[in-house]
């Protein structure tokens, strides 16, 4: 059995950014005869607190005159959650889209409250022939939770989702210079859900249901042609099915009265939360398209809802070819192409309702080596990935002018780079570990199409073109992939005092990492600049002994640079790394 309990206030000043899980798992491992065994096993995780926040960063200033945007800073601190009062304050002295007012406060106080559960089995069954192993396995999750992360309120999120899958695999004994694994996979998925959006000016409601059927078989092989040679081969057919029956009910105030070019309705009411459209204190119009006034504020509520009633079948086969060499008893070439996809799926925006699969062919060349009795290993890799018709998911703007969480096909795009790793072993006691990376991670056909409001153009990096005059046609090819940047060092060492019957480990970690955007849209905020994270730790055990003491101290630059984010009205928002955090952990072994 093993378990753990892991927790922390809010790193941000709301108490957002917070931690607070439990998790246990056991395992039951029998031998029923001497050719089969059978392992059981079950695990529970619950998630609660708060959870994730942000930070408004900048605001999002469109000229006209110039058709460009301006980011100035808001300036206020990196740990200033989105509901500490100077950010509520922030908030409410920016114009709430189409309603033509200023925005409300954030009322709804996040929270998590999910119940994760998993069984599976592992059997083991030895033949003449050779090994099978048969895996079932059951996952049920129950998730709740609200967030303000984006900007704006979404959730709660009554979740239910079921997982059952049977894989099957058999290893056989080699015929000759043939090695062989043969194997099968069925995996079923159900998800129920209830998802609402409130953007003060915008409230969507959706209700979906999805259901997904995938089936597969493989084969791998390996021919030894020669003693040190090797050819390597592997197929496998993949169908997958998915069904999709899914309704968003979105509203929107939209303010009619025009006061020198400018919608102008200081009294137009917002949206409240409410789980439900029927729910809304406000006019709810009786169907898709229509419109309710709102008396005496010179505001309508519009409604335009989006109907998803689909199936989805996608057939692949997908391969694998390999050459092996042995340059020596401890050191492997090895070179590989091969090929691979990712079904489509489904969205509740307008525009975006399906999404086509997304394929990758892959080429590596590496080498694997270990010197001086294993106490040096040194690993390069070389690899050139092409994908085309990717799929990118994000929040933004859908072909109907409304905010949505969507996923589009959006081209093509080549990762391709260098790793090398070292790991060496200084004498009995030390031990400093190397990782390096190059990556070139660019789009090289990256177009998608977004609305055009009121002549304002979309907020990206991209160069904008217009399609229409409602319509603009953005293009970012030729941008570094988010989230990736070029370089990547890493570098660890480890030395152990022996301190009589006591070990004293001392350790000591940093990574560098390169520029990078860290959000879909490319604008200057959202650039994170290179920088390091330093991590320590010392650790006290008996040599031989079931328990262990630690003491911690992540993040000693105290950097928090950011990770992720987007932009809500005229804000950009942005999460952040945990600051310099420092601790202690007791762990038991029996």
């Amino acid at each position: 059995m093993s378990g753990n309990v892991l927790g922390h206030d809010g790193f941000l000043s709301d108490g957002t950014s917070d931690q607070k899980q439990r998790a246990a798992r056991a395992q039951l491992l029998m031998d029923i005869t001497p050719e089969i065994n059978l392992r059981l096993a079950g695990d529970f995780a619950h998630i609660g607190g708060v959870g994730a926040g942000a930070s408004y960063t900048n605001f999002a200033i469109y000229s006209r005159t110039t058709a460009s945007y301006s980011f100035p800073s808001t300036r206020l601190p990196d740990s200033t959650g989105l509901y500490d009062p100077r950010a509520q304050a922030l908030l409410q002295s920016q114009v709430a889209g189409p309603a033509g007012r200023l925005f409300g406060p954030l009322v709804q106080r996040p929270y998590q409250d999910s119940d994760l559960y998993g069984l599976n089995a592992e059997v083991n069954i030895a033949t003449g022939l050779g090994k099978l192993t048969i895996i079932p396995a059951f996952r049920r999750n129950y998730i709740s939770n609200l967030t303000a992360a984006p900007g704006f309120i979404t959730g709660p999120t009554p979740e239910r989702d079921n997982q059952a899958s049977v894989e099957a695999r058999f290893v056989g004994k080699q015929i000759g210079p043939l090695e062989y694994t043969l194997g099968a996979i069925w995996f079923h998925e159900i998800d129920n859900g209830h998802f609402t959006v409130d953007q003060q000016f915008l409230a969507a409601y959706q209700d979906y249901r999805s259901a997904t059927n995938n089936y597969a078989a493989s084969g791998r092989f390996t021919l030894h042609l020669a003693d040190p040679f090797r050819l390597v081969g592997g197929i496998r057919y993949t169908d997958s099915e998915k069904r999709f029956d899914g309704l968003s009910e979105r509203l929107t105030v939209v303010c009619t009265r025009v006061v020198a070019g400018v919608p102008t309705c200081p009294t137009a009411p917002l949206f409240p939360f409410a789980l439900t459209a029927a729910g809304q204190p406000l006019p709810v119009p009786a169907m898709s398209g229509g419109v309710a006034p709102i008396i005496g504020t010179g505001a309508i509520v519009s409604r335009g809802d989006v109907a998803v009633d689909q199936s989805l079948s996608n057939k692949r086969i997908t391969w694998r070819a390999a050459a092996e060499f042995d340059l020596a008893p401890r050191s492997l070439a090895y070179a590989s192409v091969e090929t691979g996809f990712r079904a489509g799926g489904f969205s509740l925006s307008n525009g975006y309702q399906t999404y086509q699969p997304e394929y990758i062919t892959a080429y590596t060349v590496g080498l694997k080596n270990r010197f001086f009795d294993n106490r040096v290993e040194i690993n390069a890799e070389g690899f050139w990935w092409q994908y085309r018709n990717q799929q990118v998911s994000h929040l933004g703007v859908d072909l109907a002018g409304q905010t949505g969480n969507f996923t589009q096909n959006v081209g093509r795009s080549t990762n391709r780079g260098v790793e090398v790793s070292g790991r060496f072993a200084l004498d009995a006691n030390t031990t400093f570990t190397t990782n390096f990376q190059y990556l070139d991670a660019k789009y090289k056909s990256f177009l998608f199409q977004v609305p055009v409001t009121a002549g304002v153009l979309p907020l990206t990096g991209c160069p904008v073109t217009l399609a229409s005059a409602t319509l603009a046609s953005v293009n970012c090819s030729g941008k570094q992939a988010f989230n990736s940047p070029k370089w990547t060092i890493d570098l660890g060492l480890n030395h152990a005092f022996l301190v009589g019957a006591y070990k004293l480990e001392a350790q000591v970690d940093t990574q560098f990492r390169s520029g990078r955007y860290v959000a879909f849209d490319y604008v200057r905020p959202e650039y994170q600049q290179a920088n390091t994270q330093t991590n320590l730790q010392l650790i006290l055990a008996p040599r031989q002994g079931q328990y262990s003491i630690a003491a911690f101290v992540r993040n000693l630059e105290n950097d928090r640079y950011y990770t992720g984010g987007g932009n809500f009205g005229n804000l950009i928002e942005l999460l952040s790394a945990n600051p310099r955090t420092y601790g202690a952990r007791v762990s038991f072994t029996y």
